[in-house]
């Protein structure tokens, strides 16, 4: 089974820990530097760095790291939009490349992370490429960008219902795993009906 999505640069790391997890030792191991910006990132994750990178930023989202997950809707909004657009390579305005993020902050986010990133990593395969094709991935995009709109929101537990959904999409994507990719797009469906359907009974109540 193909798990180029969470590939290693090198082989002889535990394997206690998810191969995505294994990507960034760089940056979140001991000794790395306390800050690290996104344009590092970006390059650190390689070839599949857009949906890579979505992944990365919404783990603080699911996992409710603070200081972190109310921040992550504007870039992973600009890296979805590249999939609306077509773009192989992430694209991010200067000034956000240069945006750091706590080193000590993405390794709690992938501490509580790795058992799910791990299960997940021997799930995924390549399959139903039809939907994250190129008719697929503007689609799976604009949802992204709708799940970013209502993290932006004040309102509270939005973030993790929001962000798993948006990680499953661009694992799909990255993986080229159509099923995954489906399951984030049904779950950020039933997510946003969740929303609706408390605002509306919130409203009634008042």
């Amino acid at each position: 089974m193909s798990l180029s999505l969470f590939a290693a640069p090198h082989a002889d790391i535990l394997a206690s820990t998810s191969r995505l997890r294994k990507l960034l030792s760089p940056v979140l191991d001991e000794g790395a530097p306390e800050k690290v910006s996104l344009e590092h990132l970006l390059i650190v994750l390689g070839p599949k760095a857009t949906g890579l990178m979505i992944v990365v930023l919404a783990l603080p989202g699911i996992f409710g790291i603070p200081g972190l997950s109310s921040l992550m809707s504007i870039p992973i909004f600009l890296l979805a939009l590249s999939f609306i657009l077509g773009q192989r390579t992430p694209w991010l305005p200067k000034k956000l490349k240069t945006y750091t993020l706590s080193s000590l902050a993405l390794r709690k986010a992938f501490d509580k992370a790795d058992p799910f990133l791990q299960k997940l990593e021997h799930f995924t395969k390549v399959r139903q490429k039809t939907v994250v094709g190129p008719y697929g991935r503007p689609v799976l995009g604009l949802m992204m960008i709708v799940l970013c709109g209502f993290m932006a929101l004040p309102i509270p537990f939005t973030d993790p219902i929001m962000a798993l959904p948006m990680a499953l999409m661009a694992v799909g994507i990255s993986e080229e795993d159509g099923a995954v990719a489906s399951a984030g797009f049904l779950g950020a469906i039933v997510a946003m009906g969740s929303m609706v359907f408390l605002w509306k009974a919130v409203l009634w109540c008042f």
